[in-house]
């Protein structure tokens, strides 16, 4: 009989399973840091709308407006998946002073996520008044 040189089928699959082990050992870590880009992609989104509230409520008070006490649900219809909480107190007995904390949230990876801002205003016609 020759000797005859060459690998066995049960060398092949061997060396068939440590290459797959191998890629997929390192695929994981990639797939791991793909999550975790998006999670922070759509936590940039919430500090966006997050700060949009604030800006809103700004603005309505500079043109003379008051906020309302207590807490107000908004969804925002250009992208439904994040949920905005606005809770208003007024600190002093004039409403000079408003305590606000907006809270948006959002599911990622069928978990809730959220993140949550408190900010103090006061209102500019009521400023001279206040210092």
């Amino acid at each position: 009989m020759k000797n005859l040189k060459g690998m066995t089928l049960i060398e092949v699959l061997a060396s068939v399973v440590v290459l797959s082990v191998g890629i997929t050992a390192c695929y994981k870590p990639l797939l791991v840091s793909l999550d975790v880009l998006q999670y922070l992609d759509e936590r940039i989104h919430a500090n966006y709308l997050m700060n949009e509230q604030i800006w809103k409520l700004e603005e309505k008070l500079m043109r003379g407006g008051e906020l309302q006490e207590g807490g107000q649900s908004l969804s925002d219809s250009s992208d439904p998946n994040y949920e905005t909480q606005i809770r208003t107190q007024h600190l002093a007995d004039n409403k000079r002073l408003e305590r606000v904390s907006i809270h948006v949230s959002w599911t990622h990876s069928r978990q809730t996520k959220g993140v949550t801002q408190e900010i103090y205003l006061v209102s500019p016609q009521k400023l001279d008044k206040f210092i």
